[in-house]
């Protein structure tokens, strides 16, 4: 793999006190015609409204890469957290896995490896976002993608790093419920097991639910209230007032004519993001 000196080994100069970063990412390439204009308008409108909490809160850089933006680079980039020691990214779109060709010395090794895709349709694979994040600046990430959380990963055989939380938080030592069993260690990664509901998608007799599970899921994190709580808040505001994250369908997981949903939280649940501005 070749890399961007751009990406991961940035020389960026720290303007002032500059310490947080927050990255909104998304794919518009269409697989079987997903995702559609409305899907892509509601990807769109979750991205800059991260971007806008983000700004309000003070923020030292905020980014909406959402389409064009999001390239390999900009993904490599987002995983890095360039300068900034403490950095979250946000991605929607496509996510799977292939199995791939890995090396050790002159031996070939036919592992399974995950992606998520640019927004040209490229495959961004977990073995290479993981060369990008051994400073460990990405602190939170949200992948709404298919497969991304199918396991927190490992080293194959070969060597190579597997698994999408592995990845971004470059450490397999995460609590496999950070839900209910929160690990303490300030990592969070958020994903899907299996496949992931348009944010459009009627869920539990709510239009939209993904995207208004979004919506209140950062506009509570962003204002000091940890991800453990944003996740019961934007439940409750789903789904009704009783309904906290663990009890809703998203952590219980469901199953549509599609296959298998289930939302997972790896990590530290009981993280909090920090509350500036």
């Amino acid at each position: 793999m070749v890399y961007s000196t751009f990406l991961c080994f940035s020389t960026f100069v720290s303007s002032g006190n500059a310490l947080k970063s927050s990255i909104s990412l998304g794919s518009t390439y269409q697989i079987e015609g997903f995702p559609d204009e409305e899907e892509i308008e509601l990807c769109s409108t979750v991205a800059q409204f991260i971007a806008t909490l983000a700004t309000l809160r003070s923020w030292d850089q905020v980014e909406n890469w959402y389409g064009a933006q999001t390239t390999k680079d900009y993904i490599y980039y987002a995983a890095f957290g360039g300068i900034y020691p403490y950095s979250i990214t946000w991605y929607a779109g496509h996510g799977k896995w292939d199995w791939v060709v890995n090396w050790k010395g002159f031996i070939p090794f036919i592992e399974l490896q995950y992606w998520i895709m640019d927004d040209s349709g490229g495959h961004v694979l977990d073995k290479d976002i993981y060369q990008c994040t051994s400073l460990q600046h990405t602190r939170f990430a949200m992948i709404w993608a298919c497969h991304q959380a199918d396991t927190i990963g490992d080293t194959h055989w070969s060597g190579t790093p597997f698994g999408m939380p592995y990845a971004w938080l470059h450490t397999t030592d995460l609590s496999s419920d950070g839900y209910a069993n929160p690990d303490g260690n300030g990592l969070v990664f958020i994903g899907w097991k299996d496949y992931t509901p348009g944010l459009k998608a009627k869920l539990g007799g709510k239009e939209k639910a993904g995207y208004n599970f979004l919506l209140n899921f950062y506009a509570h994190a962003f204002y000091g209230h940890s991800i453990n709580g944003s996740l019961d808040y934007a439940s409750k505001q789903v789904w009704g007032a009783t309904v906290t994250f663990g009890d809703s369908m998203f952590y219980k997981g469901f199953y549509d004519p599609e296959g298998h949903f289930q939302m997972k939280v790896y990590g530290d649940g009981g993280h909090t993001l920090p509350f500036t501005g």
